[in-house]
């Protein structure tokens, strides 16, 4: 799953929004996938500075991720992916 083809660098960006964008992935595969992508340090969830700026839709779809509530998915501008390792060696033949 690519999710990172639908969240904007450098901006916040609202989970609901994403929910709405991949509507076919279930609401279980889509906050599995951002606690993957969170504790891979990918991305970052956070909830909101203000709890004010929360709204109902927020709180809908929230991922629970270190026991919090979290509403807004940024891309980690540091992140690294590992290199693929591939097998070393020659085949016999």
């Amino acid at each position: 799953m690519n999710l990172q083809k639908h969240l904007i660098p450098g901006k916040r960006n609202r989970i609901s929004d994403l929910r709405k964008a991949l509507s076919e992935i279930s609401r279980i595969e889509l906050d599995a996938e951002l606690v993957r992508m969170a504790l891979d340090s990918e991305i970052f969830l956070y909830s909101h500075d203000d709890p004010q700026e929360t709204t109902d839709e927020d709180r809908v779809n929230a991922v629970l991720f270190a026991g919090q509530n979290c509403y807004i998915v940024y891309i980690n501008p540091d992140y690294i992916p590992p290199k693929k390792v591939g097998r070393g060696g020659k085949r016999a033949g």
